[in-house]
């Protein structure tokens, strides 16, 4: 098999039978851990390297950064292309889409996101021979891809979300803010954006009303 036909270099399109992952996500805090927890317990695989809570460190490489709203969309469809053979196939990288990983892993995060655990995911992500999943049930979980669902359904067309909602008033009042504080206060809020309790309910209202919009786009795979 030709290189060209190995990783179809004229477009990285995704695989059809790569295209249908289930995305957990939703307000930092707001439970999606057990989420994940409860679907690897009934088979669905969530390979790649996580943490502790069960994110996956190689979409938080990717795609947790303001920039990914201002790529072109040939970049994000690499980016999803280096995700997903990540997860999936362990095909070598090839040699033009490196410059992409590296940087990636040189976008500082603040402590949300450190540079070390960024730079520990950029060499993981690279290791052909680490375990991927090869059944048709798989998928991540990553609380911030409730902000860019449609980012994502554009070049995973048969993707199925679950966003995690939790009462407003709990996480008015939870010490977990790195999304509001760090990540999209200033995307998804107007004027003050301090991390208090206020603006806390203010972020779960708008990204709950987000959510909502994206229905359209995804209809019953939103979950």
């Amino acid at each position: 098999m030709s290189a060209s036909e190995r990783y179809n270099l004229n477009s990285y399109e995704t695989a059809t039978k790569d295209s249908a992952p289930v995305v957990i996500g939703g307000i930092g805090g707001s439970g999606t851990r057990l989420v994940a927890q409860v679907l690897q317990r009934e088979g669905i695989s969530f390979p790649g390297d996580m943490n502790d809570e069960l994110d996956n460190l190689w979409f938080s490489l990717l795609f947790v950064r303001r920039t990914i709203f201002l790529k072109p969309h040939d970049d994000v469809k690499r980016l999803v292309w280096l995700f997903v053979n990540a997860m999936r196939s362990r095909l070598p990288i090839p040699e033009e889409l490196i410059p992409l990983l590296d940087e990636a892993a040189s976008h500082d995060r603040g402590p949300a996101l450190r540079k070390s655990v960024l730079e520990s995911a950029r060499q993981s992500i690279g290791n052909i021979r680490a375990a991927s999943c090869s059944g048709s049930l798989w998928g991540w979980k990553q609380p911030n891809t409730h902000v860019m669902v449609p980012l994502l359904a554009q070049h995973l067309p048969q993707m199925k979300y679950i966003y995690v909602l939790r009462n407003g008033l709990d996480m008015a009042f939870s010490y977990n803010q790195n999304q509001l504080k760090y990540f999209w206060g200033d995307l998804m809020l107007e004027g003050d954006i301090e991390p208090n309790p206020r603006n806390a309910l203010r972020y779960w209202v708008a990204s709950y009303k987000r959510i909502c919009g994206d229905r359209a786009l995804l209809g019953d795979r939103l979950y």
